[in-house]
């Protein structure tokens, strides 16, 4: 297959050249030019002939692959490829919703710590009209620490003026809604409501040693920090104590990711 894809195409005429609207003709042969990546449709005719998915090639395939895949499947109508693309997809490289962790995904170097990557997928979605992987990449863009990442911040004018506003407004609202939940957990004011037995009348005030640094990862960095403490022991409370704690946090943590679509006005 790639073999094929290195033989030597002419370049696509350009559409609005008038004297380039001609038919391409090699060696007697007429050839229909299409406007698609070449390693894209090397990819799509891997999985069309023989009409299987054979797992060695597959397992091979990385994100950029499988989107420029679905891109094609979507635009030619390859509907199981399609289906079958998004499924991997969303197991293996984009967050949903519905994953039961983000903090590993989100702190990839490679993936949704990159800006670029973020924008990637946002594109990737409204092309392809797949909403399911649009929030957590909203998430991503506004939450980012962009002084960590001089000059990236232009990858953001890539976005239509809408998605800008929405990675800027969702931010404020994502703010206020973790301000507001985090009012209501007294671990976040240096103490906790501490229950009558002995385990736990007699541990200090204060839950966190570092509560200034994790207020301000709760800010900036809401989902991770929540399940940071989700794995938590805390030792020093009784039992009951500690599944309340880790109770309301999980609880937190769900909300927060249930509103993502609504924080950010996505339709």
């Amino acid at each position: 297959m790639f073999n094929l894809i290195s033989i030597p195409h002419p370049s696509p005429p350009n559409p609005f050249n008038e004297s380039e609207k001609q038919d391409v003709i090699i060696d007697g042969v007429p050839f229909v030019v299409l406007h698609d990546k070449a390693i894209d449709f090397a990819h799509v005719l891997d999985f069309i002939y023989p009409r299987t998915l054979p797992a060695a090639r597959t397992g091979n395939l990385g994100v950029h692959d499988l989107m420029g895949m679905v891109r094609l499947a979507g635009k030619y109508l390859i509907q199981d490829l399609l289906e079958w693309g998004i499924s991997k997809l969303g197991k293996e490289f984009l967050l949903r919703q519905d994953h039961r962790s983000f903090a590993k995904a989100l702190k990839d170097e490679e993936r949704y710590s990159d800006p670029e990557f973020c924008v990637q997928v946002i594109q990737f979605s409204r092309q392809c009209s797949l909403p399911q992987f649009l929030p957590l990449a909203f998430y991503a863009l506004a939450t980012k620490d962009w002084s960590a990442h001089p000059g990236a911040v232009t990858c953001l004018q890539e976005l239509s003026l809408d998605d800008q506003c929405r990675v800027h407004e969702g931010r404020a609202a994502l703010a206020r809604e973790v301000l507001i939940g985090a009012f209501s957990m007294p671990e976040n004011h240096g103490a906790v409501v501490k229950c009558s037995s002995w385990s736990c009348k007699h541990i200090s005030p204060a839950l966190w040693d570092d509560a200034m640094e994790r207020w301000v990862n709760l800010m900036f960095h809401p989902l991770e920090e929540l399940e940071s403490r989700l794995s938590l022991v805390h030792a020093s409370l009784c039992a009951d104590c500690r599944t309340d704690i880790n109770h309301r946090t999980q609880k937190f943590r769900d909300s927060l990711v249930r509103h993502l679509t609504d924080l950010f006005a996505l339709p």
